[in-house]
C-alpha cells in the first residue's frame, strides 16, 4: 500500500499532556480508559458454521481482549475495552501514551456523536471514550489530546514493499 499515512509519537503525546494538562494525564494514569467498538468480528467463522457456532467462535475471539460485550438485534456486537492509557516504555523508562482514545474521540467527532445518545450522521452509535471507571472525560481534554496527536503526526512516504517496525 502506497501513500502517506501519519504516525504520531506516543512519547510526544504523553510529554505534551504532562506540560499542558497534568491533571488529565494523572487521571488517565490512575483510571485508564474505556471505549466501545461496535463492529464486525469473526475471523475464524467458516461459511458452514451455524449461528450458534459462529457466536461461540466470535465470543472466543473477543474474549482475548475483553469480557465486556453485548450482542445487538441486528447481529452486530459492541465490545467495551478498558485499558491503561499510560504505559512506561521499559528500555527507556519513557512515559508513553497508550490506547485508542484519540481514535475513539476522533470517530465520535467525525460523526457528530459527541452528545447523548451518541448517534452519528451515519446512524451508528459512536460513544466517546470515558475513564476506565466510567466517568466522563472533559471535552476540552479530549480535544487537546486529538490536537496533540494531529499536530505531532509525521507523514511517512510509503512505497509498495515497505515495512515499519513500531516499538509499542
Amino acid at each position: 500500500m502506497a501513500g502517506q499515512p501519519p504516525i504520531t509519537s506516543a512519547i510526544y503525546i504523553a510529554h505534551e499532556l504532562s506540560r499542558l494538562a497534568p491533571r488529565f494525564l494523572a487521571k488517565l494514569l490512575d483510571k485508564g480508559v474505556s471505549y466501545v467498538v461496535r463492529g464486525a468480528y469473526g475471523q475464524t467463522v467458516a461459511d458452514d458454521d451455524d449461528e450458534a457456532a459462529a457466536r461461540r467462535k466470535i465470543e472466543a475471539e473477543v474474549r482475548r481482549h475483553s469480557e465486556r460485550f453485548e450482542w445487538h438485534d441486528d447481529g452486530s456486537l459492541s465490545v467495551t475495552h478498558i485499558v491503561p492509557a499510560i504505559r512506561i516504555h521499559e528500555p527507556t523508562s519513557a512515559t508513553v501514551f497508550f490506547g485508542n482514545v484519540t481514535w475513539a474521540w476522533g470517530r465520535s467527532r467525525h460523526h457528530g456523536a459527541t452528545r447523548p445518545p451518541f448517534r452519528g450522521d451515519d446512524g451508528s452509535y459512536h460513544p466517546p471514550p470515558t475513564f476506565g471507571d466510567g466517568t466522563q472525560m472533559d471535552v476540552e481534554d479530549l480535544d487537546l489530546l486529538l490536537k496533540l496527536a494531529e499536530e505531532g503526526a509525521v507523514d511517512v512516504e510509503w512505497e509498495r514493499g515497505d515495512v515499519v517496525l513500531l516499538d509499542n
